[in-house]
């Protein structure tokens, strides 16, 4: 499923973002297809944690959240605003 590739991508792209423990959680929110869980979980770490967020990794989530429905707005409009643009 095309879905499950862009998930996989895009917890690979924030492997140095996330904790191993964060990532399983995630992976098993995917692999029970809980697709809109899984993003809205990704972006609580980001926002909750105040983890560094490129705008490469903003703009897979956006992605992401474009292509499900029912993802809270709020949400992902929280993670844009915590967006690094500095190394």
């Amino acid at each position: 499923m095309e879905v499950v590739s862009e998930f996989q991508g895009l917890i690979q792209s924030s492997r140095s973002t996330l904790t191993e423990n964060e990532r399983s959680e995630l992976l098993e929110f995917i692999e029970a297809h809980e697709f809109n869980l899984a993003l809205e979980t990704l972006c609580g770490f980001l926002v909750v944690e105040n983890r560094r967020v490129t705008p490469d990794l903003y703009m897979r989530i956006h992605s992401l959240c474009e292509r499900l429905d029912g993802v809270d707005p709020y949400i992902v409009e929280s993670v844009k605003a915590v967006i690094t643009t500095a190394d």
